[in-house]
């Protein structure tokens, strides 16, 4: 059973130098019912606020892994020998990047789906976007519709917490009645005896 997904190591490509054939329309994907990696700029352009600035930037493009046997190996590919490229950004101006220390940990999978395990979810292939912000590096960009999911699941293991931190609370006062019921036996006993 094999899963192509990607990493988050890189291969080094050049905006000029580079010979990405197979960038597409988007139409292109929706018509033919491809898989389609969508990029919010073109290839060496800065994503800037919203705004998509041409520059003459080199930049790294994920490296492409596939699961073999429950373990990681690499393809030796990048996203791009994979996958269809197509210029459109899905999030327009109501977009997240991923928080920093995190913007290149995810995975792609054969389907387009992107895994994003900071926040261990799936996002959809029409959910996200590739762009560079800062650096050389294709970063993440998630669409507001996503970011509302990772908030409810968030807002789900948070009240998943607080039920388990109910629950040892409760354990507690239970645990502290037995042992106020224990030490008055022990103290009537304690009476009993003496008085005898």
């Amino acid at each position: 059973d094999n899963n192509n997904s990607t990493s988050h190591e890189f291969f080094e490509n050049s905006n000029k130098e580079s010979n990405i054939s197979n960038i597409v329309s988007y139409e292109t994907c929706q018509l033919d019912n491809i898989t389609c990696i969508q990029l919010c700029c073109s290839p060496g352009d800065r994503l800037d606020d919203d705004i998509c600035i041409p520059e003459k930037i080199k930049y790294f493009l994920p490296n492409v892994y596939k699961y073999t046997n429950d373990s990681l190996q690499s393809e030796n590919k990048t996203v791009d020998e994979l996958f269809q490229l197509t210029i459109y950004d899905p999030c327009q101006e109501n977009r997240i990047l991923l928080p920093y220390g995190f913007q290149y940990d995810y995975m792609f999978f054969a389907n387009g789906s992107l895994y994003i395990s900071y926040y261990k979810i799936f996002a959809k292939p029409t959910s996200y976007c590739l762009a560079i912000t800062e650096g050389d590096k294709f970063e993440v960009t998630i669409c507001s519709e996503t970011y509302h999911e990772i908030l409810k699941i968030a807002d789900d293991q948070k009240a998943d917490v607080d039920n388990k931190n109910l629950s040892v609370q409760n354990i507690r006062i239970i645990y502290m009645s037995f042992h106020i019921v224990s030490i008055l036996f022990l103290i009537s006993i304690f009476l009993v005896y003496s008085i005898l």
